[in-house]
């Protein structure tokens, strides 16, 4: 196994881990010494910016039902359910993807410090 990829596989200049002593089929155990938290931090990003888009949705959904359910009511302000609803689409991945990404960022860094004291995971690859 060699340690590139050739341009035929599309993966040019890509670097593949293939360990030299690892045979065919054979399980070994690899410890993880660091994440980098800047790509870290962007992935918690997305990731949690995704699910505050799914509970923007569910929020600005049951928001908007409770206002307009309360329509014949005089004190109902029927103006803000478009406005709570548009208002949780945005708002919510915005504010989640802003923890997501400090979250990823302070975990991936507590991580690296944890490391030199006590090990890193580890994890099977075949």
């Amino acid at each position: 196994m060699s340690a590139t990829a050739g341009a035929s596989d599309g993966l040019s200049h890509a670097t593949i881990f293939a360990p030299a002593l690892c045979l065919e089929g054979e399980v070994r155990m690899q410890t993880i010494k660091r994440f980098d938290v800047f790509s870290v931090m962007k992935i918690s990003a997305i990731l949690f910016a995704f699910l505050g888009l799914c509970e923007g949705l569910i929020i600005g959904l049951f928001v908007a039902v409770r206002i307009l359910a309360g329509a014949g009511r005089p004190d109902t302000h029927l103006f803000l359910a478009p406005l709570v609803a548009i208002g949780s689409l945005i708002l919510m991945p915005l504010v989640l993807a802003a923890f997501g990404a400090i979250n990823g960022a302070v975990s991936a860094g507590l991580y690296n410090l944890a490391v030199r004291f006590v090990g890193g995971i580890k994890v099977e690859i075949e």
